[in-house]
């Protein structure tokens, strides 16, 4: 229990202090330049005027145990109160570079749109991560969300 209490305050932490840099990258890990983080940003806000939906991007390099991705990005998408609309809508990718790993998680109606995505995403941007090409990662992770919103726009329900 006294892990979980740690862990929890750490989130929190790491969510009051990424805040005040930036708007949806909290580079913890300090992976992106200013001009990446810029540049991602305005990818972004974009990709949330056309589509509505949330997306972040959680960083760290801090050891937080083994296994616990995606606590880590759901608690922190959860207590940052991000998403759009009724069901807080969106996307968190999570790069944990203490374990070497990195994790989507998915919120509201992209649940539904990403969950054919989400291996295929992964291993798409493992290469990038891979070859230590960060910015990169996240705007290919960018694409995939936006290419599962426009594949189920364009499908024709009966």
């Amino acid at each position: 229990m006294k892990k979980f209490v740690s862990l929890i305050l750490f989130l929190l932490f790491l969510f009051s202090s990424a805040f005040a840099e930036s708007w949806r990258i909290f580079d913890n890990a300090n992976l992106f330049s200013k001009d990446e983080i810029e540049e991602l940003e305005n990818k972004i806000l974009s990709f949330q005027k056309d589509t509505n939906i949330d997306f972040v991007v959680l960083t760290t390099d801090d050891y937080l145990g083994l296994n616990n991705q995606q606590f880590i990005a759901e608690t922190f998408y959860d207590s940052g109160n991000f998403g759009f609309g009724r069901s807080a809508s969106g996307l968190i990718y999570y790069i944990d570079m203490n374990q070497h790993y990195h994790y989507v998680s998915t919120s509201g109606e992209m649940i539904s749109l990403f969950e054919n995505y989400t291996h295929s995403s992964l291993e798409d941007c493992a290469l990038y991560m891979k070859t230590g090409e960060y910015k990169e990662s996240v705007s290919k992770m960018l694409d995939w969300a936006m290419k599962a919103i426009h594949e189920a726009q364009t499908t024709v329900k009966p």
